[in-house]
């Protein structure tokens, strides 16, 4: 999930909006299959690290992702995602670009340029699209819900349905 101020790219000339201002019907723009697919759906939730005599752990707070992190242009502006967003990594082996696909925490685990962002309370908003597809925020990219996961009861809308923060943050 993503934090206010990432940028999502709308469309193939790089136009974006930041994914606060996005609204369920908008388009956004899949690099992989060059073309706009649509949200079906924008879920948010605020999360607060402190609060009735507990903190939670560490390990949920945002990850920021610094310029360049994960290579050219990738991202080109700093953003920040929940620990368990799926993010793609471009490789190029032997003449193929090739997509790996990693979570936030696996690769801030094997970059220093990607750091745990301490914070009382963060939004996370999440973009359900009819398939899970590929986006662009601030140029690194991510992978949407699937809008079947509003139906189907799994973990990725399970954590959005909670209504304390004793949640599982195996989907975040």
């Amino acid at each position: 999930m993503l934090v206010k101020g990432a940028r999502i790219r709308r469309d193939g000339y790089g136009r974006s909006t930041p994914v606060e201002e996005l609204l369920v019907g908008d388009q956004i723009f899949d690099p992989l299959i060059d073309r706009n697919v649509e949200i079906v759906d924008i879920l948010s939730r605020t999360i607060r690290f402190a609060e009735k005599g507990h903190s939670l752990r560490a390990a949920f707070w945002p990850l920021r992702f610094g310029p360049f992190a994960l290579g050219p242009q990738m991202p080109q502006e700093v953003v920040h995602v929940s620990p368990g967003q799926t993010i793609f990594s471009v490789v190029r082996e032997n003449g193929l670009t090739v997509l790996e696909q990693f979570s936030a925490s696996e690769l801030a685990r094997q970059s220093s340029s990607i750091q745990t962002c301490v914070m009382h309370e963060v939004e996370y908003i999440a973009i359900f699209t009819e398939l899970p597809q590929i986006m662009s925020a601030n140029g690194l990219l991510l992978q949407s819900y699937s809008y079947a996961a509003l139906y189907s009861g799994g973990p990725q809308c399970g954590l959005l349905n909670q209504d304390d923060d004793r949640c599982s943050w195996d989907a975040v």
